[in-house]
């Protein structure tokens, strides 16, 4: 579906003013399909060729499996969607205060917590392990069997409220000696257990109509115009010992309205080529290219009380960003010059271009 451009909204910001990166627009099906294009042209190794400021990198590509796009309108949660403690355990809220307003960002729910991260050995760290078939010392869960232990545990969230999280990483944690001095030097110890207080972190993003929200639009110089106190979030943090230890951190968002129900994209190619302007302030390299929703400020809200999910592209490393719509990369080193108006969301809809 090949769409010329017509007319966009006159809310502008920064990045969003310049002329458009291309006339030509696609739905999400055919940017699944050009992602699809581009890895059979760079054989079979499953990734394609990126370039940054920082130099050439491969990438994988992540694009969720849906059929649209809409813009959404979130909000805070609400008290009353607060759950009760587990039995024996505890519910700790987290809230935000500003504009005489106490807004609630998410809470903890614990059982357990101290049999979950143990207590502190001297000489010690917490080692990482990756993938399905790792274990945590001790946990008598292996890390399929966590992370359907989360799932079942997120269920009620999904059928009181609707909310959704699809797992980003899995990580089992175990405890290692550091390396310890001895008379002929550093002698590493790292592959020796320490105890039984290994767990698992599992880490989610909130989704909306099937794609991930990954975070809110910040930029590096803060405009004195610029709201206060924080902003709806939509990830949550699941460390499980056993289905009797766990403590998990939920930061929801909560839909407000359907401002759109799909809109237009660029093609990949124009987001790929924007990345030539990213990366100088970044440290990692980036192994993915990811595309989901990052939040802007709602241009008719000046409280802060709702903001508005676009999507974007954005790498592993998040920070590193490129309007999904118009193929521009976002400087989020551009100076405040419009009264904090460059955070606001700006978008259009198929209903602005017309058939070639």
């Amino acid at each position: 579906m090949k769409k010329t451009f017509v007319m966009i909204m006159i809310l502008l910001v920064p990045f969003f003013s310049s002329a458009l990166a291309e006339d030509s627009y696609y739905t999400i099906r055919e940017i699944r399909d050009q992602a699809e294009q581009m890895l059979e042209a760079y054989g079979s190794v499953g990734t394609i060729e990126v370039e940054t400021t920082k130099g050439r990198f491969n990438v994988t590509i992540e694009i969720p499996e849906v059929d649209r796009v809409p813009i959404v309108q979130i909000t805070f949660p609400s008290f009353d969607q607060v759950p009760s403690a587990p039995e024996n355990g505890e519910v700790t809220m987290h809230t935000l205060d500003y504009l005489s307003t106490t807004r609630l960002s998410g809470w903890a729910v614990e059982l357990n917590r101290d049999k979950v991260y143990g207590t502190w050995v001297k000489n010690t760290t917490r080692v990482d392990q990756y993938g399905l078939d790792v274990q945590a010392d001790g946990s008598p869960m292996t890390m399929e069997e966590s992370i359907a232990f989360a799932e079942q545990m997120l269920l009620p969230y999904k059928e009181l409220y609707g909310w959704e999280f699809s797992l980003q990483e899995a990580v089992a944690y175990s405890r290692r000696y550091k390396a310890t001095a001895g008379r002929n030097g550093f002698i590493p110890k790292m592959d020796q257990p320490v105890d039984d207080t290994g767990y698992y972190l599992l880490v989610f993003n909130q989704t909306f109509y099937g794609i991930p929200y990954y975070g809110h639009m910040l930029f590096i110089y803060p405009s004195k115009n610029d709201r206060k106190g924080g902003y709806p979030l939509g990830d949550l943090h699941f460390s499980v010992f056993s289905p009797d230890a766990y403590v998990y951190s939920i930061h929801s968002s909560v839909e407000q309205a359907v401002l759109a129900e799909d809109v237009p994209l660029c093609s990949l190619e124009t987001c790929i080529k924007a990345l030539k302007n990213s990366g100088r302030n970044s440290e990692q390299t980036p192994t993915k290219l990811k595309f989901g929703y990052y939040s802007f400020n709602d241009p008719n809200d000046r409280n802060g009380d709702h903001m508005i999910l676009l999507p974007v592209w954005v790498t592993d490393s998040y920070n590193t960003f490129v309007n999904a719509q118009t193929g521009e990369w976002i400087n989020m080193e551009q100076k405040d010059s419009d009264g904090g108006r460059r955070y606001d969301a700006v978008w259009f809809g198929w209903e602005d271009i017309y058939e070639e």
